[in-house]
């Protein structure tokens, strides 16, 4: 997604029709805005803000109405659930867990005790 031309070009689109719309100059916008686009009525109160985007794509940008084809992996990647997302986060940082308090103790394993108790590095006898 980050590297989808379509997807930036077709969201610089979206930036200079609001900033058309309401007279401005803003550099950005909220994600929130885009749900709006389907709601909000364009300048004739009549079409969509998303009819009039679709339009204006289609005069001079045609190639930016594939933009579905760049976000193929965004499909897939909804389909994951947060609850299992955060399941296999608590698994891996347990697991990892255990590996440092393996490694600790194989440490202390080949230190003296008169090496341990200095926290040195030992070699086993």
């Amino acid at each position: 997604i980050k590297l989808s031309h379509r997807l930036r070009k077709t969201l610089k689109i979206i930036l200079r029709i609001g900033n058309t719309m309401n007279e401005g100059e803003a550099t950005a916008f909220s994600l929130d805005t885009l749900t709006k686009l389907s709601s909000s009525k364009a300048f004739d109160n009549r079409t969509t803000v998303l009819d009039y985007l679709v339009m204006v794509v289609k005069r001079s940008e045609e190639d930016l109405l594939d933009l579905a084809d760049d976000l193929k992996s965004v499909q897939a990647a909804s389909r994951v659930l947060m609850d299992t997302l955060t399941a296999e986060l608590q698994t891996q940082t347990k697991g990892i867990d255990c590996v440092e308090i393996f490694v600790e103790e194989a440490e202390n394993r080949f230190l003296t005790p008169r090496q341990a108790a200095e926290g040195k590095e030992g070699s086993p006898e």
